[in-house]
């Protein structure tokens, strides 16, 4: 779950946590808080609030929180970020990433897109900080789109819980229509 990399190293500095994660991936928070407790980690320490924007809200004005990491949209981002400013709390944001792989002119492509399969479609290509767009010079873009091709039509398509699939559905219908006007 994206929500380790930002709880570990609160939970390893003795900080009590409040996990509000998306509507979508709520039962994902709670299967992650079982199986900390069933790690040791005690009672209390690690805490789940569901919720939607409204639950988020109040979580980020509450005076009895001391720090708010949020991983989202921008324009979610941007208003977390007025309320902590007048608050004077310290805010973590990691909004709307556009993270990019760069192939130069002397990459070895078959190296290169190996590569790309992980660094894209991880949780079907639907975690912030995957690659969603390619920069490569001119020269190698034939090239290029026939290596992603390639590698896009390998790819199986199923049942995320079959262990042969490697890409499963898509979180919601608001998510599927939004990849649908990428292209």
């Amino acid at each position: 779950a994206l929500a380790a990399f930002k709880l570990a190293p609160a939970l390893a500095a003795g900080c009590t946590v409040v996990l509000k994660a998306s509507p979508e991936t709520a039962l994902d928070s709670v299967v992650f808080a079982e199986a900390a407790q069933d790690a040791g980690l005690p009672a209390g320490v690690l805490n789940v609030v569901p919720g939607g924007a409204e639950a988020g809200a109040h979580l980020v004005s509450h005076p009895g929180v001391d720090k708010v990491s949020f991983t989202g949209s921008t324009q979610t981002g941007r208003v977390i970020a007025e309320v902590c400013g007048r608050l004077l709390r310290p805010v973590t944001l990691e909004l709307g990433g556009k993270s990019a792989a760069i192939i130069l002119d002397d990459a070895d492509l078959d190296s290169t897109i190996a590569g790309l399969t992980s660094v894209s479609f991880i949780n079907n290509g639907q975690t912030c900080f995957l690659g969603s767009r390619i920069l490569a010079p001119r020269s190698r873009y034939g090239d290029v789109v026939d290596a992603l091709a390639g590698l896009a039509d390998g790819l199986t398509v199923g049942d995320p819980l079959d262990p042969a699939t490697d890409i499963g559905p898509v979180v919601s219908a608001r998510q599927r229509e939004r990849v649908l006007g990428y292209i």
